[in-house]
């Protein structure tokens, strides 16, 4: 779990409690003063760190809506994945192609000379001349539409990277996304939090004294949220 540093409770002085909904807002407030009213949490007599069972419902809702981020985004990448896979199919079928053409390319020598004046049904009156002009341009066009056809693999080849490092990069943008909004919950749970505490405090007999002794630790991002966005399916390319 990657634990978001720096930022503390937040303080209600510098406007951070307006990125809540004021019905939201009320209705933290009405929930700290019933608690602080009820002594809620007891100075004495509690395990060390204190707290009460609203503010574990807090972080138990940061949690959930934290899985259910990662699983949006899972869902909402199920289709790249599938595209992805393909491509990777198609792009070693395209290598391999590339492969078994540069070979075939390479091995078209220049015709000799028993190839050259070599004639078939047709050609056996016909001046030698001619015959070895007709075998070397035959080996030609032999050789262009090889070379043309391994063109189009190559380029097929090249067209299937693109395809991949253009979904890697929605990948990592997806992301990153989600990454964000998963930070934005976890600021926005501690000003939910944080308003809660506010109005227990202003209402608890010993709120200056629960104040030293509530638990201030931080909720955690999820390991997914610390994972490099630089997709692994660019980089398959």
């Amino acid at each position: 779990m990657a634990t978001i540093r720096g930022r503390g409770t937040p303080d209600p002085g510098t406007g951070a409690f307006r990125a809540l909904p004021r019905r939201e807002r009320s209705r933290l407030h009405r929930e700290g003063h019933r608690d602080g009213s009820y002594r809620r949490p007891h100075p004495r007599g509690e395990l060390l760190p204190l707290t009460t069972p609203r503010r574990k419902e807090l972080m138990a809702e940061l949690d959930l809506t934290l899985q259910r981020l990662w699983e949006e985004h899972l869902t909402g990448l199920q289709a790249v994945s599938v595209q992805a896979a393909q491509a990777r199919s198609e792009l070693d079928e395209a290598r391999s192609t590339v492969e078994r053409l540069t070979a075939a390319v390479a091995a078209l020598r220049p015709p000799d000379d028993a190839a050259l004046s070599r004639r078939r049904v047709g050609e056996v009156d016909q001046p030698e001349s001619l015959v070895r002009a007709r075998r070397g341009r035959e080996h030609e066009r032999t050789v262009r539409e090889a070379r043309a056809l391994l063109d189009t693999a190559q380029n097929r080849v090249r067209s299937l990277q693109a395809r991949l490092v253009d979904l890697g990069s929605r990948e990592a943008e997806a992301l990153r996304t989600t990454v964000e909004r998963a930070r934005t919950e976890v600021r926005l749970a501690l000003v939910r939090r944080a308003v809660y505490d506010h109005a227990l405090l202003a209402r608890h007999p010993q709120g200056h004294l629960v104040a030293g002794l509530l638990d201030r630790s931080e909720p955690s991002l999820p390991d997914w949220a610390g994972t490099d966005a630089d997709s692994g399916i660019g980089r398959a390319a």
